[in-house]
């Protein structure tokens, strides 16, 4: 889902997985202030006087602190489940393999799912949504932070490696305003426009330069003005306000961006790309939105999924950032496994890349697509899972398409979709 805007304006019902802790009440507090913020402050509030400022000497400049975004309608897609967010209730369906479907009361293993979309009652209020491959959180209007699903690497952040079938919630420093998730690990992006990542750490994808696995959130120290996280398979990238980009993790494919071919537990910056406003990880590959609508990407090209209208050969990479022909005047950016779509201003969604389950979505047979093919017109939000995508659009209708094995499609079917269906709501 994409950046805030304000946080005045508050639906009357909020998340309800835990009480909010006073604390970050008092927070949000202060940050909504103007507001008339309706969070419960401490009954008895004791302020001490600040000490004059010797003469000539300027106050310290207040720290920038984003706002929790405004509600708006979305979609989080992960491996094989699919999630939709309308005036901040939750809707999934697909596999719940895991519990990612958010409901305690639906069954879970290996052949658990459903192909029409299951309402998660405990979930109101949600302005955030993202799925990962296993794992689904949602943020609130409060800024809290909670994630259900497979939790065998600590991804869903509440200090075990169990399985969650109901949302459990994630202890963070400040209030969350955006959120990521991989395959085994996840990143908050804070009010106070710092990074929290944890989970797996094989690779480093946690970015505190360990390869140290984390159940509980460790914020990324030297990484600060950020306006946006994303997240890969194993790797991690940050946009600054600056509008550069800094990537971490898994780098054996070129997915840093770097021109190497080697993890990095830190933060280190892509080359070659400014201006940049937005950007979408896929398994192995990344890709850069910049202001002016351009679309560049980087990584495993085995697929096409680069879009330099190369690639198809397993051993295809572009280890630096390469420009994307026919994807101009692109307003949003998502990525699967080995596939990546844009949405264009006028609302028409462009795909690339494998298309072995038709998730380019332009009802092509073709398996790999080096170049965009038009998937669908009137497109309002993207999202893509790891081989199926999935497009609201404009007349409020949810369309997807891709591989449907375990009912990720919403259609009340399996049947994979070479072209968008609409879910059955």
């Amino acid at each position: 889902m994409g950046a805030g805007i304000s946080a005045c304006t508050r639906p009357a019902t909020q998340l309800r997985w835990s009480p909010v802790r006073p604390t970050l009440a008092v927070v949000l507090g202060m940050i909504l202030a103007s507001c008339g913020d309706d969070a419960e402050a401490p009954r008895v509030r004791v302020e001490s006087q600040p000490a004059p400022e010797p003469e000539g000497t300027a106050p310290e400049p207040e720290p920038v602190r984003d706002p929790v975004p405004e509600a708006r309608d979305g979609l989080a897609l992960g491996a094989a489940h699919s999630c939709l967010v309308r005036e901040g209730r939750v809707s999934c369906w697909g596999s719940n393999q895991y519990g990612q479907l958010g409901d305690p009361t639906v069954e879970v293993g290996p052949g658990a799912h459903r192909p029409t979309p299951l309402a998660v009652g405990a979930l109101t209020g949600v302005r955030v949504l993202v799925a990962g491959r296993f794992h689904t959180c949602a943020v609130d209007a409060d800024g809290a932070l909670a994630c259900w699903g497979h939790g065998g690497f600590g991804q869903l952040g509440d200090g075990g490696t169990e399985d969650r079938r109901s949302a459990v919630r994630v202890p963070l420093e400040a209030p969350v305003v955006g959120v990521a998730a991989g395959e085994g690990h996840t990143c908050a992006r804070l009010a106070n426009r710092r990074v929290a990542c944890w989970g797996r750490n094989t690779f480093g994808q946690l970015g505190d330069g360990t390869r140290d696995s984390r159940a509980r959130p460790q914020t990324i120290d030297g990484l600060e003005d950020v306006v946006q996280v994303a997240a890969g398979r194993d790797f991690t990238c940050a946009l600054g306000a600056d509008g550069a980009v800094r990537c971490w993790g898994a780098g054996f494919e070129g997915q840093l961006g770097d021109g190497e071919h080697r993890d990095r537990a830190q933060p280190a910056p892509v080359p070659g790309l400014a201006d940049v406003r937005a950007v979408a990880l896929g398994s192995a590959h990344a890709c850069a939105l910049d202001a002016e609508g351009r679309v560049s990407c980087w990584g495993r090209n085995d697929a096409g999924q680069v879009g330099d209208g190369e690639g198809g050969e397993p051993e295809d990479v572009a280890a630096a950032p390469a420009l994307v022909g026919g994807a101009d005047g692109a307003v949003e950016l998502s990525a699967g496994a080995r596939h990546t779509c844009a949405r264009l201003a006028a609302g028409a969604v462009v795909c690339w890349g494998y298309n072995g389950f038709g998730q380019l979505g332009g009802g092509s047979e073709d398996e790999v697509h080096g170049a965009p093919v038009r998937a669908l017109e009137g497109a309002a939000a993207l999202a893509s899972g790891v081989r199926h995508a999935c497009a609201l659009g404009r007349d409020g209708a949810v369309r997807c398409w891709g591989r449907n094995h375990a009912g990720q499609l919403g259609d009340g079917t399996t049947e994979a979709r070479r072209a968008p269906v609409p879910i059955r709501l």
